[in-house]
């Protein structure tokens, strides 16, 4: 090999270096809107609604970042279609009484209000409020509430869930193996049916999800034990058992499948129901309610069509009758949220971290096709909070990391970004970045952040380095 010929390979070398430097800190990124910086409060927990104009309603747990305080406050959130916060922070609560277990919710009434619903620790108590986001010149007001939806002198309240259906606002909830149900007015939360056990099912105190159709009907997802069946069930709008409590993988029979089936979703499509379900079958901590530090377990995806059923009102359904398709496997994503999008697709989303912070995986789930994404994110990934990544019509929300320089110390922003991006990435299979001005973080090589001013240098050491050696060789 010539003199030029080495140098045109040097040059050739340097420059593959550089682009994979280039390439390596300049993923794809991703749009992501703050809604609240942390300055204040550190947020977890979050929980997302959509209106029929677009905008995102959002609430969450806050405690002030010095935790100086003894417990958390619900908030609640108001974006545009474009992602600006057109509702500043609004307190729902302000005695600090909510502490770890608030799971706040928000659903949205045809007219652009929201009911907000929280449970408060001691005493365990349900409660819930009426907000006009466009109230007090778009700071938002309470019009109605707070009410009380179920107190410990009825129940001992625990995981809930709320839907709409017209102008009633639907409540269940998990406590002493029952599940109970209450209705209220959506126009001023005045009851309307008071909180009750729903007859013929038996509920595990831990997750519940709900959904409601056009028709008034409620769909939900349960589960009976730590470590047994996830299921779902009909009600009727009073409460009343239409379909009884359905096992919702493949073989009832089988004590491999339905494994601590919690983690879960319920979504109307037209005249289905999609049903989200973790499952820790055939996984080595099959049985293990406990093991969320790894994923250890699927997140499965099943499609019901409850018209199918041919069991007499309030009789348990046969899944093998209700379900359309196949069940779809979410591999290694025990730990998940998930929703159904503007669009109709699915979308399923987990942190992949168990401690500190993590990213998100994502999943976009159309027909019987998934296509997915590594998001790098920073999201409050730790422990249980890993699977408070949650969406709503085009948006995701989620709780992130952020240094705070008032505090000299880590807080928890809330953002959120749009689903079209990441569905672009999952698409492509690229690794998203949508932490990009966040720039303490550092870089790692295929993630986002400012670049590492060492990487152009440690690129040039090496194109010098293969330049030297070609040289030697040709000699």
């Amino acid at each position: 090999m010539n003199t030029r010929s080495v140098v045109v390979a040097s040059i050739r070398t340097f420059f593959i270096a550089a682009l994979a430097w280039s390439a390596a800190g300049q993923a794809a990124t991703v749009s992501r809107y703050v809604i609240d910086d942390g300055s204040t409060f550190a947020y977890r927990n979050p929980q997302v609604a959509m209106d029929a104009s677009g905008n995102l309603h959002v609430v969450a747990q806050g405690r002030t970042n010095d935790f100086v305080a003894a417990g958390d406050d619900i908030f609640y959130f108001r974006l545009s279609p474009s992602g600006a916060v057109s509702t500043p922070k609004l307190g729902i609560t302000t005695s600090g009484t909510v502490h770890d277990n608030g799971r706040a919710h928000v659903v949205t009434t045809s007219t652009g209000l929201a009911v907000v619903a929280w449970r408060e620790h001691s005493p365990k108590v349900v409660k819930a409020v009426l907000v006009d986001p466009a109230a007090n010149a778009g700071a938002g007001g309470i019009t109605a509430g707070p009410v009380t939806i179920m107190d410990a002198s009825v129940n001992s309240p625990s995981h809930f869930d709320v839907a709409i259906t017209g102008t009633d606002v639907h409540f269940v909830m998990t406590g002493s193996n029952n599940l109970w149900h209450a209705r209220f007015s959506a126009t001023d939360l005045s009851s309307e049916v008071a909180a009750h056990t729903v007859t013929g099912i038996s509920a595990y105190w831990q997750d519940v999800k709900l959904a409601a159709d056009s028709n008034g009907d409620l769909h939900v997802a349960g589960r009976t034990s730590s470590v047994t069946d996830p299921w779902y069930a009909k009600l009727d709008t009073a409460g009343v058992v239409q379909i009884g409590q359905t096992v919702l993988h493949e073989d009832p029979t089988s004590p491999g499948q339905g494994t601590v089936g919690n983690h879960l979703g319920v979504a109307v499509n037209g005249s289905n129901v999609m049903v989200l379900f973790g499952d820790k079958r055939n996984t080595y901590d099959f049985n293990c309610q406990g093991c969320y530090g790894g994923q250890g377990g699927g997140a499965y995806l099943v499609t019901l069509n409850p018209a199918a059923h041919t069991g007499g009102v309030g009789a348990i359904g046969d899944i093998n009758e209700l379900r359309v398709g196949s069940e779809i496997l979410i591999a290694n994503n025990w730990y998940v949220q998930g929703f159904r999008g503007t669009d109709g697709d699915y979308r399923i989303m987990s942190g992949s971290g168990s401690q500190g912070s993590g990213d998100i995986s994502y999943h976009k789930v159309s027909g019987s096709t998934v296509s997915s994404a590594h998001v790098s994110a920073n999201n409050d990934a730790y422990q249980y909070y890993r699977k408070y990544i949650v969406g709503a019509g085009n948006m995701i929300a989620w709780a992130e990391g952020v240094y705070v320089p008032t505090i000299t110390g880590v807080s928890t922003q809330l953002v959120a970004a749009s689903t079209a991006a990441f569905d672009a990435a999952a698409s492509s299979g690229t690794v998203v970045v949508v932490n990009e001005d966040d720039g303490w973080f550092g870089c790692t090589l295929g993630k986002g952040g400012p670049l590492d001013p060492t990487l152009p240098l440690l690129a040039s050491l090496a194109a010098l380095y293969l330049a030297r050696r070609r040289f030697h060789a040709a000699r």
